[in-house]
This record gives structure tokens, sequence and C-alpha cells, in this order.
């Protein structure tokens, strides 16, 4: 999305939904707070990251991404699909 001053945020971007690692690659509660930090990792990189975000509805080609990933981490935990759907709302 463009930003102030021409910062591009971009918390649900390309790299943020892999931030889990791949499948099988720790436990899920680590995996799944990796996902929780990453957003917030790509908001801190720009001193105004999170004022540009605020308000904002994301619409790249990435936005279910970062949701797409923590269901499918929680699925894979053993999670049925209505309590990880639920979480990744």
């Amino acid at each position: 999305m463009p930003g102030v001053e021409g910062i591009e945020v971009q918390p649900g971007g390309e790299g943020v939904a892999d931030a889990a690692g791949p499948t099988g690659d720790g436990e899920w509660s680590l995996r799944t707070a990796r996902l929780a930090r990453a957003p917030r990792a790509a908001l801190l990189a720009h001193c105004d990251g999170a004022r540009v975000y605020a308000g904002t509805h994301a619409t790249g080609p990435h936005t279910l991404g970062l949701t797409d990933s923590l269901v499918g981490v929680l699925r894979a935990a053993g999670f049925r699909d209505d309590e990880a759907v639920a979480a990744g709302a």
C-alpha cells in the first residue's frame, strides 16, 4: 500500500506469510508466535509504519497469505477446522 512520503508498508506482504517456516519446523505455538510477530516487524522496519498502516484496508496479493498460513499451522497441529479459522480471524 502506498505510504507517507514514499514509504511502502506491507505487513501482510510477501515473506510475512512464510514466517512460520516449513511444515514441521518447530512446535505449533512457536510457529504461530512467529506469524503474529512478522507483521509487527514489518511495521517497525519503518519509523512511521504503524501510522501509515493504521486505518487502511490491505488489498495486496498477499493479504490472505498470513491468515492462510496461520490456519494451516493450526490444522497441521490437530486443531479442528472451525477452531483454526476462528483463531485466524
